[in-house]
């Protein structure tokens, strides 16, 4: 038979470890939240016409957006950070004498676990004219109504997947909107930006449905 041999003060010492963890935490948490609320996405170029500003960090919001014309090139092999479309994208613009944007859009599947395309959009959806070459198609694209969660910091496959159950959450809680297509991410900033810095909108058309009572 084995005896339980209680040492005097070691559960006391070890509830004081845990309170001092737990407040420590609770106090990073509530630092991070307060330089989210806080937090002005540095807008380095031009919205497109129409374009609404940018939306709060951690805030699930709904937004309209206009058409718009986009270059678009899709991701040769699907996954992020791999054969990024980004340099045929400049060269087309910087060709056709197209000036920068921000954001840039990137359409995601389902689960945020692949890229599809990128775009770089016009500012204008009369400049230059539709079509094009085997890389870069440049298109007209509808208006569209998006549920939209603004994100600071890096872009990743994981905060990206976590974005979309959120929004499909808000959706799911939140009668009178239907999932309309892929989600998207609209990002921002470029590399010369510190990450902690970087802001990107990850985002789900929606359409809306009727509510009976």
């Amino acid at each position: 038979m084995i005896d339980t041999v209680l040492i005097p003060g070691t559960n006391a010492s070890n509830d004081k470890s845990t309170k001092r963890s737990k407040t420590t935490g609770d106090l990073t948490n509530t630092r991070r939240a307060q330089a989210d609320n806080e937090f002005q996405p540095i807008l380095e170029a031009d919205l497109p016409n129409g374009f609404p500003a940018p939306g709060p960090v951690g805030e699930v919001m709904v937004k309209s957006y206009p058409s718009y014309r986009a270059a678009v090139a899709d991701y040769r092999d699907g996954f992020f950070g791999r054969s990024s479309p980004f340099m045929d994208l400049f060269r087309h613009i910087k060709k056709n004498e197209i000036a920068m944007t921000a954001p840039v859009e990137q359409v995601v599947d389902t689960d945020g676990q692949s890229m599809k395309s990128m775009a770089f959009l016009y500012g204008n959806p009369e400049l230059g004219s539709t079509g094009g070459g085997d890389r870069v198609m440049v298109q007209d694209m509808n208006p569209m109504t998006v549920v939209s969660l603004g994100i600071r910091g890096r872009t990743s496959e994981q905060t990206v997947a976590d974005a979309i159950e959120q929004l499909n959450e808000w959706v799911r809680q939140h009668g009178g909107y239907r999932v309309a297509g892929a989600a998207r991410v609209l990002g921002y900033n470029s590399p010369f930006v510190a990450v902690r810095n970087r802001y990107s909108e990850v985002q789900l058309p929606v359409n809306s449905v009727h509510v009976g009572i």
